[in-house]
């Protein structure tokens, strides 16, 4: 792979993942653990979570965001992570639309958050699978083709 080629790839993986862990941490700690918003306590109450168990569900969700965004970071050159990326912003988006619909006309809302994500995922995906790697290093040039 051509070394400017091999330089773009890598830091549009660094880039993406980054920012999907950055997205991950800040939306397990701000809105869930330090500020308790309410529209996340409304969405959990729309999905039917009990008002005796809201603040404890909310933590468990916002330390599961922060553990992910961990992952991410830690598994660098996995795959599976960015799949789970996708997976999640499917269910959550196809959640908020079954319980809180309400939330779609808000300037800020589930769609264009869990677009964005599901798109740096994606991209992810997409620069990972070429992503130069020591292990894949070769030791002497391949022979040339007759």
């Amino acid at each position: 792979m051509d070394p400017v080629q091999a330089l773009r790839q890598t830091l549009v993986h660094v880039i993406a993942r980054v920012a999907l862990a950055a997205v991950f941490a800040y939306q397990g700690v701000v809105p869930k653990i330090l500020s308790r918003n309410v529209d996340e306590i409304a969405m959990l109450r729309d999905a039917g979570v009990g008002a005796s168990v809201t603040g404890i569900a909310l933590t468990a969700l916002g330390l599961l965001e922060v553990a992910f965004a961990a992952v991410l970071l830690f598994a660098w050159h996995r795959r599976w992570p960015p799949y789970v990326c996708l997976g999640s912003m499917l269910l959550a988006t196809a959640a908020v639309a079954l319980n809180s619909p309400r939330y779609f006309e808000h300037a800020f809302n589930p769609v264009s958050l869990n677009l964005t994500v599901a798109c740096l995922a994606a991209i992810d995906l997409l620069v990972l699978e070429n992503l130069p790697s020591a292990t894949r290093c070769l030791r002497r040039p391949r022979p040339e083709k007759a």
